[in-house]
Order: C-alpha cells, then structure tokens, then sequence
C-alpha cells in the first residue's frame, strides 16, 4: 500500500513540474489567464491544477482496485464451487460404487451448484431407489434430480429434493 501512495505522489509531483514548466516556458498567453497574473500565481494555479488531477487519477484508480478485487472474488467463489461440485461428484459416485445393489457402471453423475444428477439405467426399482437415497446422503448435497431409468419399466424420470 505504501508503494502506491508513492507513486500517486510521484505521479503527482512530475505532472506539477510538467504542468509548471508548460506555463513558465510558453510564450503564447492563453485568453482565460488574465495579463495581470504573475508568473508566480501562474505556477500556483498549475500546481493546484495538477493536485486536483493526482486527487482525480487517484480516485479513478481506488474505483478500478476495487472493482479487479470485487471481480477476483466473484472468481475465486466460481472456482470454489466448481471444486465443491466436483469433490460431490467424487463423492456421490464412490458411494454408487461401493453399494451392491447399485449398478454404479450405469450411472453417470453430475453436480451443479450442490445438486447432484443422476442419469443412466438401472436394473430395478430398488436399485433406483437405493442410488438416490446413496446419493442424498453425502454431506454437501442439496438436492438429487434422479434422471435413472429402470431397464424393464417404461416409466420418465422422476426427481427429489434432499430431506
């Protein structure tokens, strides 16, 4: 932090020399500054122009700080999602696998958000049943859209939601 008020005041300070030795060594008179200003209010006034400026870049630059921080959380809290999604997924899945009943070779899993989809065929009612109750019972699951088809029933997809 202190590094960045050193460069705004440096920033500060070389746009007032600037803004000074422009007045100071320009032989034109500008018609909004009065003949009657000395070369010593002309410098003031530069300089006083020049702070105001620094105090306008300034301000520009703590909105823009603030907006790239607001957009590296937005960022970091997608990622951290993402990973959450994808650890449930793991998760979800491995149950699947180690359960007798559950076909998991079947079944494909995928997580958005906390909600788990499961999607595939399985060879009963109670497979079915049994991958859905698996699946609401990982911790971090909010929800279970159970997409499963059982191979000898005819029946559409239903869903649950997490008790």
């Amino acid at each position: 932090m202190k590094q960045m008020w050193t460069k705004k005041a440096g920033v500060a300070v070389i746009a007032s020399v600037l803004a000074a030795a422009a007045l100071v060594g320009c032989n034109r008179r500008d018609e909004q500054v009065s003949s009657e200003k000395t070369p010593g209010q002309k410098l003031d006034q530069a300089i006083a122009d020049s702070r105001e400026a620094g105090r306008d870049a300034s301000a520009r630059m703590e909105a823009r700080t603030e907006d790239a921080k607001a957009a590296i959380e937005r960022g970091a809290d997608k990622t951290a999602q993402a990973f959450d999604d994808t650890k449930l997924t793991a998760e979800v899945k491995a149950a699947l696998i180690k359960d007798e009943v559950v076909q998991a070779s079947a079944i494909n899993v995928d997580t958005k958000n906390g909600t788990v989809t499961l999607t595939g065929t399985v060879p009963s009612q109670t497979a079915k049943e049994r991958a859905l109750t698996l699946a609401r019972n990982v911790q971090g699951v909010g929800s279970v859209q159970n997409n499963l088809n059982v191979s000898s029933d005819t029946r559409t997809s239903s869903s649950s939601s997490k008790d």
